[in-house]
């Protein structure tokens, strides 16, 4: 396969992508992604659309000559993209926040009693977890604050971040306890 049939591939690949997963430009990616895949997180969908266009743009920049280097983009590139489609995906299955139906609550109690009992290094690794979640909904939370003209969503904004940065410091107490304990009793 020749650079120009290698491009025509990858592009149809990601044209096939963006029709299985439609975004809009201006929505927001909620994820964290590697630095060698994309240079920044929590962009819109159009930032991500032109780093994708970018490494296009530098496998067509290449020599024919330069095999190597097109398999390493190209191989970037198809990385960038399964990356973005499970960002994508995680962000359609994640219920805006606020629009949670209320029969999750009891489900939610019964995951956060199972978390406690679990023994303490696997309870840390969910500690974790949580703590990215809770900074993720921070996150949003703010986006949300800025975005806001009206007075009175703005205030309920600035409430919920509030709450959530309260719940973080929790999470984090708890992180540094259990990180505490489990160091003691290794000695």
């Amino acid at each position: 396969m020749n650079k120009t049939q290698l491009i025509q591939a990858l592009r149809q690949k990601i044209t096939q992508c963006y029709q299985q997963y439609p975004m809009s430009d201006t929505e927001k990616i909620y994820a964290k992604f590697d630095r060698s895949l994309f240079s920044e997180d929590f962009q819109l969908f159009k930032f991500y659309r032109a780093e994708l266009d970018n490494t296009i743009a530098q496998i067509a920049r290449l020599q024919e000559n330069e095999q190597a280097q097109c398999q390493f983009y190209s191989e970037k590139l198809l990385a960038q993209l399964q990356a973005l489609l499970d960002a994508i995906k995680q962000n359609k299955s994640t219920p805006k926040l606020g629009t949670e139906p209320n029969y999750f609550a009891p489900t939610k109690d019964k995951m956060k009693h199972a978390i406690h009992s679990l023994p303490p290094r696997e309870r840390l690794v969910k500690y974790y977890e949580a703590l990215q979640a809770l900074n993720q909904k921070i996150k949003y939370q703010e986006d949300q604050y800025i975005q806001s003209t009206d007075l009175l969503k703005k205030h309920h904004y600035r409430q919920q971040i509030s709450h959530t940065k309260q719940r973080r410091d929790r999470c984090l107490q708890a992180i540094e306890n259990l990180e505490e304990y489990l160091y003691l009793s290794e000695k």
